[in-house]
């Protein structure tokens, strides 16, 4: 399911394609475990002109700090979001659930990003998580680094 989705985020930053709108509502299973990215409305496309984007959209609970900063940004957002998605997954819920202002967000990710914290989690699996939640986006790894960590292998 992880892989099969980071295959698709693969696909499309390949071309240049920000989703801006990664959360669990917008992937999408089956029982035979085919994924389809849905809900492509804040979907857009990078040119050699517009090569990052400043403009705020997406879901405040899974938006990267760049994003929330609106300061320019591009594919990482998705994989920040991805992120989000797998600590939601793991959790039940989504990190700083009670938290309704995202500008009260960012102050906590100012201190770190979320992490998951429970001992019933692999290393492997906190380590994956953490690749996708790094502050810097430049330092954050891509769908195509994602898709060969080893907490993947095999998958």
């Amino acid at each position: 399911m992880l892989y099969r989705s980071l295959q698709g985020l693969d696909f499309l930053h390949s071309r240049k394609i920000i989703h801006r709108d990664i959360k669990s509502d917008n992937l999408l299973y089956n029982m035979a475990g085919e994924v389809k990215l849905g809900d492509f409305g804040f979907a857009v496309q990078l040119t050699k002109q517009k090569t990052s984007l400043k403009d705020l959209m997406g879901t405040p609970e899974y938006m990267a700090p760049e994003l929330i900063n609106e300061e320019g940004y591009g594919t990482g957002v998705d994989i920040w979001s991805f992120g989000i998605f797998c600590m939601e997954l793991a959790n039940g819920e989504l990190p700083y659930v009670d938290i309704e202002d995202p500008k009260e967000v960012l102050t906590h990710l100012k201190k770190g990003p979320p992490k998951l914290e429970d001992k019933k989690w692999s290393p492997a699996f906190k380590d994956f998580v953490s690749k996708c939640l790094v502050i810097d986006p430049l330092k954050r790894h891509t769908a195509k680094q994602l898709l060969i960590h080893e907490f993947l292998i095999g998958a």
